[in-house]
């Protein structure tokens, strides 16, 4: 498995709007996440910027690429490319410092 956390920032204006698109994602995209690989995927808002935990089974690329080639629902995608700022630097990986679980603890 594998877990991957990005950012990504809202639009000024944008934080309600892209609650209620995401107060349920249509059926057929949650099935289309999870036939990709998609084991869990967690979003956590803090002003306008969101974190977003995912974990897959597969690599997050190889998610991704069945993903985009698949296309699961364009209309969605268009809803939320209104409410995320397409800046380059407002979505991108964020580097692992420090974790601790059950059993022990590290650096990233």
């Amino acid at each position: 498995m594998e877990r991957r956390v990005r950012r990504t920032r809202l639009r000024p204006g944008r934080q309600t709007r892209y609650r209620l698109i995401h107060a349920r994602v249509p059926d057929r995209l949650a099935d289309a996440l999870r036939d990709a690989g998609v084991q869990s995927w967690e979003i956590w808002c803090d002003g306008l910027s969101l974190i977003h935990i995912i974990d897959c089974v597969v690599s997050y690329d190889a998610t991704m690429a069945h993903l985009s080639a698949y296309e699961p629902d364009p209309t969605w995608d268009e809803l939320i490319a209104e409410c995320l700022d397409p800046a380059p630097e407002a979505n991108t990986s964020l580097q692992q410092v420090w974790y601790l679980n059950s059993a022990t603890q590290g650096p990233g």
